[in-house]
């Protein structure tokens, strides 16, 4: 998650001298006068985005969101005390520039990490009527500013989360080799080739990260992030345990895990996650997420001469979205029911790859 900061009511002017904005002062005074305690994710951050090939307008990144405990999951038996309903600054105004006929006000840009209750249409109609027409200030539709912000940051090093150690160089028998081992992976190869570590002693600011997975993301020869992943599997959503931590301020949408060591390969093979990576071996990255963001497309279009699309098997309409991106050779490999690239053996899923390449005729041979 992006580091964040807790602005009750309007003390923020005053720890801050100002310097920082809130940059929909409008739609923040509701939610407080609403909800109470809110909390600012990525602040300051102006929104960046386009026009998508069906004529939707893709973030590249939301830029400035407002945390609350969702209202909503009581609906769904559970209680948010975690701040995990996300407004983006940008709700119900829409992005700077519509092309001409739109008229998008980004109703849609909210979502409950908890429940996902913005799936439902009625949550959205009630957080209208709460914040605009039920308070009876300023009504739905007048015009409403939204100051300038900053760009968002590029991608920068990061440190580890504190000492650190690679997987080969543990004992045998350690939780977190065995863990590896467990989902079929050489815990020594994954230590040399990814640099995977395990992190023993954490720093007080990264406390996530302790007795965890500690995964760099290598760009350019540099680590620019890093997930944390617990080293076993429980029922996450009944323990509230995250299986990922990420490294503070990450965006996930600017990198491409992977990338160094596929980058001297003629074409890239798209997964989802990290560990559909370390299966599929040399060319794989991963988009670290389900979607592939702008950016993420004009790295592969940069690097690479062609692109073998295999993600999980639920990829559905995700599929044409990365078709019209992507302008270069591709191949569509169709995951078995419920698999994904790490479920099968490396053998398997490049006799996959190359039956999918032939039947679809490219020839990733001679590109």
């Amino acid at each position: 998650m992006p580091e964040e900061v807790v602005r009750p009511h309007n003390d923020w002017k005053k720890a801050f001298g100002g310097a920082l904005p809130i940059l929909n002062e409008t739609l923040y005074q509701r939610l407080v006068q609403r909800f109470g305690e809110v909390r600012i994710a990525k602040q300051g951050e102006r929104m960046m985005g386009a026009y998508s090939y069906d004529n939707r307008y893709e973030m590249i990144n939301g830029g400035e969101y407002y945390r609350i405990c969702c209202p909503f999951c009581a609906k769904q038996n559970t209680t948010d005390t975690r701040y995990r309903l996300w407004i983006n600054h940008r709700w119900g105004v829409g992005p700077d520039e519509q092309e001409p006929g739109q008229n998008d006000k980004f109703w849609w840009a909210w979502v409950c990490y908890n429940e996902h209750c913005e799936q439902h249409p009625e949550n959205t109609h009630q957080l209208r009527t709460w914040l605009y027409t039920g308070l009876g200030r300023e009504r739905e539709g007048q015009k409403i500013q939204i100051a300038e912000g900053v760009p968002a940051a590029a991608l920068g090093l990061v440190q580890w989360p504190g000492r650190c150690i690679r997987l080969d160089q543990l004992a045998q028998g350690h939780i977190a080799r065995m863990y590896v081992e467990s989902r079929g992976f050489d815990a020594s190869h994954i230590g040399k080739q990814y640099r995977v570590t395990y992190c023993e002693e954490v720093d007080s600011k990264y406390g996530m990260a302790q007795g965890r997975l500690i995964i760099p993301i290598i760009m350019q020869g540099e680590m620019v992030g890093w997930q944390a992943r617990t080293p076993y599997d429980v029922d996450w959503k009944a323990s509230g345990i995250p299986k990922y931590y990420n490294s503070p301020g990450i965006n996930k949408r600017l990198m491409l895990y992977g990338h160094d060591d596929a980058v001297t390969e003629d074409f890239c093979i798209i997964t989802e996650g990290v560990t559909d990576v370390w299966a599929v071996g040399p060319g794989a990255v991963c988009l670290l997420g389900k979607d592939m963001s702008a950016h993420q497309a004009e790295i592969i279009k940069m690097n690479w001469k062609a692109a073998v699309i295999a993600l999980d098997a639920d990829a559905g309409d995700r599929i044409r979205k990365i078709n019209f991106m992507l302008d270069m050779p591709k191949v569509y490999i169709t995951m078995p029911d419920g698999k994904d690239p790490a479920d099968l053996t490396q053998k398997k899923f490049w006799d996959l790859l190359l039956s999918s390449a032939t039947q679809q005729g490219v020839d990733l041979e001679n590109l």
